[in-house]
């Protein structure tokens, strides 16, 4: 019986191989917009009152005060805390298989439409948005990153594992306005997106934490210390791409 399982197995693995398609047609002439992943950019907090909370950097606060004249300070408690941090977004496409294969894909696209189809964009955005609470509600704020896309079909295919001609394939990058609109200072690309605020429950705003607030945290450790860890390893472990997945799986469980 081993015998014969082994064999089906090596049969199965000489059926499938993966797909290479040699052409790609857009549906269209124009790329479109649509949003990314939520990224939760704040702790969870509870404003337990008497008045409303104000979370953020004294960055974040003097914006604040500076496009709202008619804030009334008295009615507001300023809390401190970081904000923002160092976000990360990453192309998508919706077809599975290999990286190599996804990759290859990309630059088919990225070909045949015009699009530049970005790997990954980083925005420090590290008191730019506050996190801003009715008193007696919980909450936390996240950063929706735009995403520029194209779909069409593809053609001229060979393979059996991926893509198949006719397929149609939907390729999406994080984009940005250009160096003009980038927060300062900061070393890294813009990213363009849409902060709001998520109310939830007092028990998930407990458990909701920043990740890219930690990467911030690490990076200036990393400026200031010769030879601390990396921004992207904590307590030695990768957190680089652990937060979109966090952002994602903490929304799943909030109450909007």
């Amino acid at each position: 019986m081993a015998k014969i399982i082994l064999v089906f197995c090596l049969s199965l693995q000489v059926a499938l191989s993966l797909a290479d398609c040699a052409t790609f047609t857009p549906s269209a002439n124009t790329t479109y917009v649509t949003d990314g992943t939520p990224i939760v950019i704040s702790d969870g907090q509870t404003c337990s009152g008497p008045t409303d909370c104000f979370y953020g950097t004294a960055v974040a606060l003097k914006t604040l005060l500076e496009d709202i004249e008619s804030l009334d300070q008295n009615n507001i408690t300023f809390y401190d805390t970081l904000v923002g941090g160092i976000v990360s977004d990453n192309r998508t496409i919706n077809a599975s298989g290999t990286i190599d294969m996804q990759n290859k894909l990309y630059d088919l696209i990225a070909a045949a439409s015009g699009l530049t189809l970005v790997p990954q964009t980083t925005v420090n955005l590290t008191g730019k948005y506050p996190l801003t609470l009715v008193a007696g509600k919980s909450g936390f704020l996240t950063f929706t990153p735009s995403h520029k896309c194209v779909s069409g079909a593809v053609s001229n295919c060979t393979g059996t594992d991926g893509p198949q001609n006719g397929d149609v394939i939907e390729a999406c990058t994080a984009f940005s306005h250009g160096p003009r609109f980038c927060i300062k200072p900061s070393d890294y690309d813009c990213l363009v997106g849409i902060p709001k605020v998520v109310i939830t429950d007092t028990q998930t705003a407990k458990d909701t934490h920043c990740w890219p607030c930690v990467l911030e945290m690490q990076a200036k450790k990393d400026a200031t210390q010769p030879g601390a860890k990396s921004a992207a390893v904590v307590n030695g472990v990768d957190i680089s791409l652990m937060v979109t997945a966090a952002a994602g799986a903490l929304l799943l469980a909030s109450t909007i």
